[in-house]
């Protein structure tokens, strides 16, 4: 019965974190559409170049090296990607996709530490 009550709050943590994650996900989308002024014609190019490029990402930040040779190889994957993202939308909205790329996630970033400080006060029994 336990173990069943287990599997359960489980199953239901993981729905409501790949829900959390698509809502992030659409959120974002519309965001870096909004951002860029992507059209829709655009839109189709780049999000499937983008879908790429987003595994290559997190292929590469998951890679046991250094934090030196991982930033490189990041930096590697933006390069190239840059290249086929100014051949959709152009060097200058290239650029602006970078800078919103990086601003989107650094506040995702700031808006989950503040919730999870939030919940911290809430309830101090449970870690930030």
């Amino acid at each position: 019965m336990i173990s069943a009550i287990a599997i359960a709050q489980h199953d239901l943590h993981n729905n409501k974190d790949q829900k959390g994650r698509e809502k992030i996900k659409q959120l974002y989308i519309a965001y870096i559409t909004q951002e860029i002024n992507l059209n829709e014609d655009e839109a189709e190019k780049f999000w499937p170049v983008h879908n790429q490029y987003d595994i290559e990402l997190k292929t590469t930040y998951k890679k046991d090296i250094s934090e030196l040779e991982k930033e490189e190889e990041i930096l590697s994957v933006r390069k190239k990607f840059a290249t086929k993202f100014h051949k959709i939308i152009g060097n200058e909205r290239t650029n602006v996709f970078f800078t919103k790329d990086r601003e989107f996630r650094e506040k995702l970033i700031n808006r989950l530490r503040d919730h999870q400080i939030k919940n911290y006060k809430k309830n101090p029994t449970t870690r930030p």
